[in-house]
């Protein structure tokens, strides 16, 4: 349960229907997150890794920081929504959280783990938004230096894969 749902709220935040977006949101969370899959289920981390990237896009902190206290359960795992379909490492979402909620220095070290472990398994497109999370992160922080460094390396892979969102994404850092 929440899945599709979740995934329809990222949708509509990338669309910038934001309003729409943070009623998924809010419906998926009310209630102590029993709109979302219960525990033992095998979606319950990945509904909670996209309401993590949802009320990013939101903006709405209130919820971010009760996702991050059930994601930091998963710290260490994997976001695996199917067998075709690797979401990346729980820390990503954590460090995405941390990241919106000012906590530059706990998103750093997140991130930083995440890349190393998504360069590790060869997934090329997410190292890529790893890059650019991490590279805002290090910005927020007052890094811009290591920051560019990472942004170009996320536009070069971008680029050469026309990968425009991507692409733009490396544009909005800094």
């Amino acid at each position: 349960r929440g899945i599709t749902d979740a995934a329809l709220g990222i949708r509509l935040a990338d669309l910038g229907a934001l309003d729409d977006a943070a009623a998924v949101l809010s419906r998926l969370s009310d209630q102590s997150f029993a709109g979302i899959s219960p525990l033992g289920d095998v979606f319950r981390l990945p509904v909670l890794a996209s309401l993590a990237e949802l009320s990013v896009k939101v903006g709405d902190e209130r919820r971010a920081e009760s996702i991050l206290g059930l994601l930091r359960a998963w710290e260490g795992h994997n976001v695996q929504l199917s067998l075709a379909e690797d979401r990346g490492p729980v820390t990503y979402f954590i460090g995405m959280l941390e990241r919106a909620l000012g906590r530059s220095d706990d998103a750093i070290i997140h991130l930083e783990t995440s890349l190393a472990q998504v360069a590790d398994a060869h997934l090329h497109r997410l190292a890529c938004e790893v890059r650019i999370e991490f590279a805002a992160a290090l910005v927020d922080a007052g890094a811009p230096d290591r920051a560019a460094a990472l942004v170009a390396e996320a536009r070069t892979f971008a680029q050469s894969r026309g990968l425009d969102d991507l692409a733009r994404r490396c544009e909005r850092v800094g």
